[in-house]
């Protein structure tokens, strides 16, 4: 069977960290594709700026060729609203047969129980964690290990690449003129520049 990667996020803008974990991902489990799911409005960002879906769509976009299994989906886009990744990964079920991975960075996995029916995700998806800058491995490891024996989830945890860069932290730079071309792929600077984004 096919397995698929879906990489969700906000992705304003989408860096090297965000690549890195992609790639990754889709080397050590092996994934016949990996498609990077941008939020239209994630919930927990509710009432913050968020750079337009278009943009952050085509900024995804420019990077495709890095990979041929690298793939972009506007699902959430076109829906317009706040979508939960519980309801989003049924429908790529129904799409697709094939197993469903959902990769996400440790620093948004350890809080999966608070989320909209993290339960029911923890018990019905597959997932591809990657560990984050300033998660201690071992706090991600006692997570793990505590999900699988409550929900017998699916889980694995990969030894990807540590960059370390947030986009809230190149937002910021960016404003202020601070150089950060290490952070970003070139397709991603270029389209930045010509669309004058985070001035």
């Amino acid at each position: 069977m096919n397995k698929i990667g879906i990489y969700g996020g906000t992705f304003d803008p989408l860096h090297l960290g965000h690549i890195g974990l992609a790639k990754d991902a889709a080397d050590e489990c092996d994934l016949s594709k990996l498609i990077f799911l941008p939020a239209y409005i994630q919930p927990f960002k509710v009432g913050k700026y968020v750079t337009d879906s278009v943009h952050r769509y085509n900024m995804i976009s420019s990077i495709l060729g890095l990979d041929d299994r690298f793939r972009v989906s506007n699902f959430e886009l076109e829906k317009g609203e706040i979508s939960y990744s519980y309801d989003t990964l049924c429908e790529f079920k129904k799409m697709h047969d094939a197993k469903i991975y959902f990769i996400m960075g440790d620093d948004s996995f350890i809080h999966l129980e608070e989320w909209f029916k993290g339960k029911e995700l923890l018990k019905d998806f597959s997932f591809i964690i990657g560990n984050r800058p300033g998660i201690d491995v071992s706090e991600t490891d006692e997570c793990i290990d505590r999900f699988r024996e409550k929900y017998d989830a699916d889980i694995t945890l990969i030894n990807n690449k540590l960059v370390d860069v947030s986009a809230t932290e190149l937002r910021k730079a960016l404003k202020t003129g601070k150089d950060v071309d290490k952070y970003l792929p070139n397709s991603v600077i270029e389209y930045i520049n010509e669309n004058k984004l985070y001035r």
